[in-house]
């Protein structure tokens, strides 16, 4: 009888160690869940860009806010061509995000200037995508939070903004 009390308690102790292991590896699961960036609810983004395309050169900064699917990204830079041209780029561009058979979409609704922007739209379709200029649609957009804690935003793949204290 001895035996059979020592095996049920040993029985019992296991399952009691099975049951606690999958309550922590489930809590576990949901606060690493809930720390994901849901980007078309709600995230902050700003980062430092620089593009060089032929005989053009970028430099600016993109600020980014997400909140309940509706965001605005400003863009505020200039651009410096070889034979000398010197143009600002100030706009913001109100969008909204969303998903579009499933797949990540952010669409621009409106595209506002400054008076200070004056990049002609030629220069700026080389240099940018047409949602800084007017109303379009972006898809597969994807964002991943790296190890060091900055926020990788990618379009199918491609890196497109890296962004520290997100």
């Amino acid at each position: 009888m001895k035996i059979f009390t020592s095996i049920n308690y040993r029985v019992l102790l296991t399952i009691l160690v099975v049951i606690i292991c999958i309550i922590t590896v489930g809590v576990y699961k949901y606060n690493v869940k809930e720390r994901e960036v849901n980007f078309m609810d709600n995230f902050t983004c700003k980062s430092k860009l620089k593009i060089e395309r032929d005989a053009l050169k970028f430099t600016g900064i993109i600020d980014i806010n997400v909140v309940r699917g509706k965001g605005s990204l400003r863009i505020d830079g200039v651009s410096d061509s070889s034979d000398g041209q010197h143009y600002t780029i100030q706009r913001t561009v109100l969008f909204y995000a969303g998903k579009e058979n499933s797949n990540p979409t952010w669409k621009s609704k409106e595209v506002i200037t400054t008076h200070l922007d004056n990049i002609p739209d030629e220069i700026t379709f080389h240099l940018l995508p047409t949602f800084y200029i007017e109303p379009a649609t972006v898809t597969n957009i994807d964002l991943e939070t790296l190890n060091d804690g900055t926020l990788l935003i990618t379009k199918s793949h491609i890196p497109y903004l890296y962004c520290s204290g997100f």
